[in-house]
């Protein structure tokens, strides 16, 4: 399903603003840089495909995006889950790569499971007593 679907239209490849926000629906989205002037808006959106749920990940350099305004997105695989996307998006500024969001991911994911296996180990020690 996910090689038919329409959003393969969409990477890698020049499509409009408008017709992307029928497809996807915006999983996280970095805090916006601007300039000042509020002409710049740098930030970062991963997407998700409302069909398929596959993720794209855009980012914006230049001013805000209006319906008819060109934009490009890249199928995007993410190591970790929609609330570990909006955590480690929502607490970066700006234009973020692929590798930062990954590492960042893949960390979040080592502490969830550690706070996991230090409860289940609280948990079963107070069952021995």
């Amino acid at each position: 399903m996910k090689d038919k679907c329409k959003c393969n239209d969409f990477d890698e490849k020049e499509d409009t603003f408008g017709k992307s926000l029928r497809f996807f629906n915006v999983i996280a989205s970095s805090n916006i840089i601007n300039d000042g002037n509020e002409l710049k808006v740098d930030h970062t959106k991963i997407m998700k495909c409302r069909n398929c749920n596959s993720y794209y990940i855009w980012n914006t350099h230049g001013t805000e995006y209006y319906e008819n305004d060109k934009i490009s997105m890249k199928k995007y695989s993410p190591k970790t889950d929609d609330d570990g996307l909006r955590k480690v998006l929502g607490e970066a500024s700006g234009v973020i790569d692929e590798k930062d969001i990954d590492s960042h991911s893949e960390l979040l994911e080592k502490i969830r499971d550690m706070h996991f296996n230090d409860i289940n180990e609280i948990y079963l020690d107070e069952n021995k007593n």
